[in-house]
């Protein structure tokens, strides 16, 4: 009934997102840095353009923003799968937690971007391509990558709330998030850091669920699993002490 409805839309106002102006494009797009439990994934998504409008009518409807089951992040991730043979392909990175409470996120996402572009477009000509990023403050270094790419004919925009409007930032997106719930997933299965009677919720420093399992954490005087974020605010009032500065470059 939403597929309908949405193509009922599309009819009177055109389509959800961006229409294709290159032959592939190529979305950039990342999840989990908001979350103290796993790594943050980051996504890079190469679509055809004769794929789009399917792709489209499939993803529009999905909200990765959204909590869900890991089964509909599964079922979802099969359904976009299904195009992988016809030339939908994407790659992937991860920032595990010990580099986050290390370094700068946004040094850390400036470099595994630039990793992940070095590997797409191996694979298409710069001509080809239109290159959208969910802009989270870029740095020189990657913007000096995308000056290069748009010398060599691509086209790239880098904006925010990109998988609103852009069908390849939306797919990054959800090729993220499904990889970061694997990861919370086997977490929750790890019966070293079980705790009785509570839960680990979603891994937002918001959530009660969440708060609950670090603060029993805290009171069993282990140190802190390898999967937590001691960067973030929540554990520094946790263990009653501010959280050390983060290194402003990567090594």
């Amino acid at each position: 009934m939403l597929l309908e409805a949405q193509r009922h839309i599309d009819g009177l106002l055109g389509g959800r997102f961006v229409a294709p102006t290159r032959d592939f494009l190529v979305g950039l797009d990342e999840t989990g840095k908001g979350e103290i439990f796993g790594p943050a994934v980051l996504a890079a998504v190469i679509v055809p353009r004769a794929l789009f409008r399917e792709l489209e009518e499939i993803i529009g409807v999905a909200d990765t923003k959204t909590a869900h089951t890991p089964r509909y992040w599964e079922e979802l991730f099969g359904r976009i799968e299904f195009y992988r043979p016809q030339g939908l392909d994407w790659a992937i990175a991860q920032i595990t937690p010990e580099e986050f409470d290390r370094v700068s996120i946004n040094r850390l996402l400036d470099r595994d971007y630039e990793s992940l572009l070095g590997e797409t477009m191996r694979r298409i000509a710069p001509k080809q391509a239109r290159i959208v990023l969910d802009d989270y403050g870029a740095g020189a270094a990657l913007e000096q990558h995308f000056k290069k790419l748009r010398e060599a004919g691509a086209e790239v925009a880098r904006t925010t709330k990109a998988d609103d409007r852009y069908l390849e930032c939306r797919l990054a997106s959800l090729v993220a998030k499904r990889e970061q719930q694997r990861a919370l997933d086997a977490i929750r299965r790890d019966k070293r850091y079980a705790l009785e009677g509570q839960e680990y919720g979603s891994g937002n420093p918001g959530d009660p669920k969440t708060v609950a399992w670090l603060r029993a954490w805290h009171r069993t005087g282990r140190p802190w699993p390898p999967f937590v974020k001691r960067s973030f605010r929540t554990i520094g009032e946790i263990d009653g002490a501010p959280a050390p500065p983060k290194r402003r470059s990567v090594e």
